[in-house]
């Protein structure tokens, strides 16, 4: 088991992340944003939900078998338009994330496994995502 300690971050030194973030990848994001819309750049979620979402993809990784478990961060962006209600429409065209279930015993190349037709899948592929959380701004 790792140490926590050795993953946690002062509040100084997380403002020096979001910092760079802000000064380099953030501000080439907005060069090509229309002017005074600039993308999301901070994504709030309910602990409790996410929570209840941890403890789901942790059975289902238990019953897949999968001893390490882990999560993954994606970035994502909404589409432009959307019927998803899901979606609010304010989130349109602007940046996310999603949060997969990963298995971490194996990997990345041998983390598959081929469906049916014989294309390659994850081994956690069924299991859903977690996203349609709050995004600030807009």
């Amino acid at each position: 088991m790792s140490n926590l300690k050795d993953h946690l971050l002062s509040s100084a030194e997380s403002r020096v992340l979001a910092q760079i973030y802000e000064n380099s990848n953030y501000l080439e994001i907005n060069n090509s944003r229309p002017a005074g819309k600039p993308d999301s750049r901070m994504y709030s979620m309910d602990l409790a939900l996410l929570k209840e979402y941890l403890s789901m993809i942790e059975e289902e990784m238990r019953k897949k078998g999968i001893d390490q478990m882990g999560v993954k961060i994606t970035l994502g962006k909404y589409p432009e338009k959307s019927d998803n209600p899901k979606i609010k429409k304010e989130y349109l065209g602007y940046q996310t994330l999603f949060i997969s279930a990963l298995d971490l015993g194996e990997p990345s190349a041998k983390n598959l496994l081929l469906d049916q037709q014989g294309e390659s899948v994850n081994s956690t592929e069924d299991i859903p995502d977690f996203n349609y959380m709050s995004l600030t701004p807009p």
